[in-house]
């Protein structure tokens, strides 16, 4: 049930009935328009969908939220010189919990480079 305050341009709660963990909450949020709030809400369960599927994929006990922060602190350089027409992207030695996470995706790590396996 979504209640929005009479002519407020947010919405102010979204609450279940139920306390079942595959419901939803979503805390405030701030637009003008009611098809801007299904877009967002919209936005909101496709990216939830596909972190949840990472999650299915990469197995194990990780969640959703430690794979993007163990992937977020993957870091890479780009390198642009003078005399080359590309810039050079080198990526960091990933941990092992990163490589299992490339690995699941198709990817493998080779000399600084994430190849497509």
């Amino acid at each position: 049930m979504v209640n929005v305050r009479e002519q407020s341009p947010r919405v102010t709660c979204v609450k279940s009935d139920s306390e079942a963990p595959c419901h939803i909450r979503i805390n405030p949020l701030f637009h003008w328009t009611d098809s801007k709030i299904r877009c967002h809400l919209l936005t909101c369960v496709m990216v939830m969908a596909a972190l949840r599927l990472v999650e299915l994929k990469v197995g194990g006990e990780s969640s959703g939220r430690a794979i993007m922060e163990e992937m977020h602190s993957l870091n890479r350089v780009i390198s642009l010189y003078p005399q080359a027409c590309t810039p050079e992207i080198r990526v960091d030695d990933p941990t092992s919990l990163q490589e299992q996470i490339l690995a699941a995706l198709g990817y493998r790590f080779k000399d600084g480079w994430v190849l497509k396996a």
